[in-house]
């Protein structure tokens, strides 16, 4: 394997959680939540490990655990028809490594902003504050049918 390219076959990259899911969760108890919570960071701590780039195309909107994952990934491109990529996890369970990966991505001082506010991001804003590594056009994140 030389690389992976993450995209979606969607008009979104990942929206993250339906936040109507968690009661059940939260049923389940404290613990139950904490070891759930852990094992998907694992699991994001072994993707960003991969000993290849990895690459987040994000061709619609990215929220939560998608911001999360494409956080993961060692370069994000975004298409210029990607309505956003937002911190929104903040509003709700930031808890598979993004508040830690995003410091690191955009600096201490972009990340406040991003997670504490929960603002949605065109791309132009998301290159400019380093958290994504291109912008292209909507053709360059599509995934073809011919690859499915």
């Amino acid at each position: 394997m030389k690389g992976v390219i993450l995209t979606s076959g969607k008009p979104v990259f990942i929206v993250g959680a339906d936040v109507t899911e968690f009661t059940g969760m939260f049923a389940a108890g404290e613990e139950s939540v904490a070891k759930g919570v852990l094992e998907v960071n694992k699991m994001l701590c072994r993707f960003e490990d991969l000993p290849f780039p990895t690459v987040a195309a994000i061709n619609g909107i990215c929220l939560g655990g998608g911001l999360e994952l494409a956080l993961a990934c060692d370069y994000r491109v975004m298409s210029t028809a990607a309505s956003a990529a937002s911190g929104s996890e903040a509003r709700h369970l930031p808890g598979f490594g993004g508040s830690v990966r995003m410091p690191r991505v955009i600096g201490i001082d972009n990340a406040v902003e991003w997670i504490a506010t929960g603002s949605d991001k065109k791309p132009d804003a998301a290159l400019k504050d380093g958290a994504v590594d291109a912008v292209v056009a909507p053709s360059c994140c599509a995934m073809p049918r011919s690859r499915w």
